[in-house]
């Protein structure tokens, strides 16, 4: 079940990384599934301000846990200097989660996993049977 959900995550960052004006304008991914030592971030970019940004991604509802897992992506960066965004990016988020989120200073961007795109290679398989 794990491996599917994983699936669509990976479908939120190729759309992100092919239609980064989806995420916002501006924004240029630059890394995906770039490594630290607090595991692997889905996606990095820039944003229009050159600010390094992290997206972690969910393909479900996001809560605490996916903060936590991007503070500490952010954590790694801390040696920067710079601000370092960090955006959680999911269909939706729990409200302690978007409470924990604004204490760290960090943002939710609504997004949900491109279904459309499962179905059309669904029928295409059906199609071609």
């Amino acid at each position: 079940k794990n491996l599917e959900i994983r699936g669509y995550e990976k479908h939120m960052v190729d759309l992100a990384w092919e239609k980064p004006e989806l995420i916002e304008k501006g924004f240029r991914p630059t890394r995906r599934e770039y490594q630290t030592e607090n595991g692997f971030i889905d996606l990095m970019g820039k944003d229009s301000e050159g600010h390094l940004v992290i997206l972690e991604f969910k393909s479900r509802k996001a809560g605490t846990n996916a903060v936590k897992q991007l503070k500490g992506y952010i954590d790694c960066f801390l040696d920067n200097k710079e601000f370092v965004r960090g955006v959680i990016v999911a269909p939706s988020i729990t409200d302690n989660a978007l409470e924990e989120l604004e204490k760290l200073e960090m943002e939710f961007i609504e997004m949900n996993p491109p279904l459309d795109l499962l179905k059309q290679k669904a029928s295409t398989l059906d199609s071609f049977f």
